[in-house]
């Protein structure tokens, strides 16, 4: 009985380990801009060229209403955000999903994009 609950705790804590993954050298959380009435909860990377941090108001009600996203090139540059909207909801192990659908829009060499968020968020709370 007693290896058994050592086998349990130790594939617990392999998974709980296992669910952590670093960010990219040029995504350092320096990067982000924190919000100054909201936690940073985590950030996407969306396999093209960008990256996405959320901050939420975590006060409030589920679901959590999003108080600003930054939104960097893989590279590291920052860009300016015009827009956003959407909330996020609590994952297991203080992670994030976002609720439904968020939207950005954001400026990449002087052209406006706008893009739909969907999904897990990486990271947990940053902040």
């Amino acid at each position: 009985m007693k290896a058994l609950s050592m086998s349990l705790l130790f594939v617990l804590a392999s998974f709980v380990f296992s669910s952590f993954k670093p960010l990219p050298a040029a995504m350092t959380t320096s990067t982000a801009k924190f919000a100054a009435d909201g936690t940073l909860v985590g950030y996407q990377i969306d396999g093209t060229s960008y990256a996405y941090f959320f901050s939420a108001d975590l006060s409030a009600t589920s679901p959590y209403p999003i108080t600003q996203i930054s939104v960097s090139r893989l590279s590291g540059e920052s860009l300016t955000v015009v827009g956003f909207s959407g909330s996020v909801v609590r994952a297991p192990f203080l992670h994030f999903n976002i609720n439904g659908t968020a939207t950005v829009t954001f400026i990449d060499n002087g052209t406006t994009v706008t893009k739909n968020l969907t999904g897990f968020i990486e990271g947990g709370i940053l902040e």
